[in-house]
């Protein structure tokens, strides 16, 4: 689907990024599990105003920011105010001028298709082949209502198996984690009951495959792609998600690697018209852009200008240095007692990561060659797209057996990243 140019130029205007928009309609307005029992498969202004905060953080419930209008039918009143202060009443305006949009071309999107879908299962049945079991990789690219169809054709509803990673969640408009899966059964399995309990019945008048129960989620802390230099560089970036974007990620034990190693490399981009930019020099390459690459591995990731071509611009990004100086407690311009004591650690852990990272040897024990950037406060919600960034930069990273090279052009967008790195001891500076 296509946007006309007339909308382009709307969604450039708009006072909040588009793609965060887009993430609240497709995960929560249209694409939650409660959504697909809603008239018309959509949350009402009054329910995705009313979804708690831990699940969808990025913008201010309607009783906390804007006061919201009615039921979701009506084309409500636009609410703006300052850039923290931008609520849910007017992300839930934008989605109606998306609809109205969408209509008027004849157009439908993935969500109205899943509706369509549900609706159809439960008024007819599924009538394909029979299906015991259901396996699911990369479920962190799924909508709840998306999983919830799944269920309806899986004969056992306990015989569902998902794994994923809530780290590369980079599909345009999914929010995911593993707590709201669970969430989301848990309350399928409440509703089930008191459906039984209207119609007389008990769970133990039920085949229990027919039952819907809360599942189990397992760790798998054993990484076999990527060795412990590349997952501690990796883990850096987890660090500042679960910092600054704590609901948007599960909180997990750090990875440990245990790896065969491949020969084979790899340019990633970010998009098909990044190929296109690539200089002459690796236009032989294997190029692929970092959503192509997901689930693959190679021994060798060549990161090819990631901040250059980011949404965020560099006060976006400058974010990361005030994690950074909050994590030291000290001013990051101060940063002369800083490099000395960053170096003292520094030196033990590049000289104990050298030989499986293959990190430069001039390294160790030299001083940073990048300067700490200006620091920029953080604000949630006016920062929320680092989030997205910070989760594809992860992606790109761990697709990495042995090296990754970073090569950006941008060096006010990658300064803020590549001096956190650097002083945290995960990555060697190429110049």
């Amino acid at each position: 689907m296509h946007a006309s140019k007339d909308l382009q130029e709307k969604v450039r205007r708009a006072p909040v990024k588009a793609s965060l928009v887009f993430r609240e309609i497709v995960s929560y307005i249209k694409g939650s599990s409660q959504a697909l029992d809603c008239a018309g498969g959509r949350l009402s202004r009054a329910q995705y105003g009313a979804i708690g905060k831990k699940m969808a953080p990025a913008f201010e419930k309607m009783d906390e920011g804007t006061s919201g209008g009615g039921g979701g039918g009506g084309g409500g009143s636009s609410s703006s105010g300052s850039s923290a202060g931008v609520g849910r009443d007017l992300v839930y305006d934008l989605y109606l001028k998306y609809e109205a949009w969408k209509e008027s071309i004849g157009a439908y999107d993935v969500m109205d298709a899943c509706f369509a879908i549900y609706t159809a299962l439960r008024a007819e049945g599924y009538r394909g082949p029979r299906l015991d079991e259901i396996y699911v990789d990369e479920v962190q690219d799924f909508t709840q209502a998306e999983i919830r169809l799944f269920l309806e054709v899986c004969v056992d509803k306990n015989a569902l198996f998902f794994t994923g990673d809530t780290c590369q969640t980079i599909a345009r408009g999914v929010g995911f984690r593993f707590e709201d899966l669970t969430t989301m059964f848990f309350q399928l399995g409440e509703q089930q009951r008191k459906e039984l309990s209207a119609r007389g019945l008990r769970p133990d008048d039920m085949p229990k495959r027919a039952l819907v129960q809360v599942p189990r989620v397992n760790q798998l802390s054993v990484n076999y792609r990527t060795h412990n230099g590349i997952l501690g560089a990796a883990s850096q970036i987890v660090s500042l998600l679960l910092e600054l974007f704590p609901h948007s990620v599960d909180a997990l034990e750090k990875d440990h690697s245990q790896i065969e190693f491949g020969a084979h490399q790899v340019v990633l981009v970010r998009d098909q018209a990044a190929k296109e930019r690539l200089p002459a020099e690796l236009q032989s390459a294997l190029t692929l852009t970092i959503f192509e690459a997901k689930g693959l591995e190679f021994d060798d990731v060549f990161l090819f200008n990631f901040f250059a071509d980011s949404p965020a611009d560099d006060r976006t990004w400058r974010v990361i240095t005030s994690s950074w100086a909050r994590s030291r407690d000290e001013s990051p311009t101060d940063t002369a007692a800083a490099r000395e004591r960053e170096r003292a650690s520094g030196r033990e852990r590049c000289s104990e990561r050298a030989s499986a990272a293959d990190v430069a040897d001039e390294a160790e024990g030299a001083e940073l060659s990048i300067q700490a950037p200006r620091p920029e406060s953080f604000d949630r919600q006016r920062h929320s797209l680092l989030n997205e960034e910070l989760k594809m930069l992860y992606t790109a990273m761990t697709r990495a057996r042995v090296k990754v090279v970073i090569y950006d052009q941008h060096e006010e967008k990658r300064r803020p990243l590549f001096h956190y790195l650097l002083v945290k001891a995960s990555a060697a500076d190429g110049h």
